[in-house]
């Protein structure tokens, strides 16, 4: 972490410039969004956003229901995101998807991306509200009365 306000965004972004398959979640969210730049005539690259896993290995056998088009990735890099949506944007991590999709020749795709992003956002919004609500808690113990 290079920073309190840095959530380890640079090596993210660099993993989206380079990485084929990257699944970044964000653990506070329950979810995960999926960048897949496999692409070829019929199909163009992914992003996905899904239901967080508990493991690598129920990710990756989740890509025959997610891309049926492509084998199993021979690799998955896998990052989680602890930070704010906010942070997301401001850092730059969001922009680095958006550019790689152009880098590939879809920068069509940014409307997939930013739906994403919108739908991450209500989640975290919805997330604030359940903490804020007491909904999100549970009683360790209460008092017998």
């Amino acid at each position: 972490m290079d920073n309190a306000y840095d959530f380890g965004s640079q090596r993210l972004i660099r993993a989206i410039q380079t990485v084929e398959v990257l699944n970044i979640f964000f653990p506070a969210l329950g979810y995960s969004l999926i960048l897949d730049a496999r692409h070829d005539g019929d199909e163009p690259p992914a992003i996905l956003l899904a239901e967080a896993v508990g493991s690598a290995e129920a990710r990756l056998r989740s890509f025959a229901r997610l891309r049926p088009h492509f084998p199993l990735p021979a690799q998955l890099a896998i990052g989680p995101w602890f930070g704010s949506m906010r942070a997301f944007v401001e850092l730059g991590v969001f922009d680095a998807i958006v550019e790689r999709w152009r880098t590939l020749g879809y920068a069509e795709q940014e409307r997939d991306a930013s739906a994403a992003l919108r739908r991450l956002e209500h989640l975290e919004r919805r997330a604030l509200r359940d903490i804020i609500s007491g909904a999100a808690s549970k009683a360790l113990w209460e008092r017998e009365t």
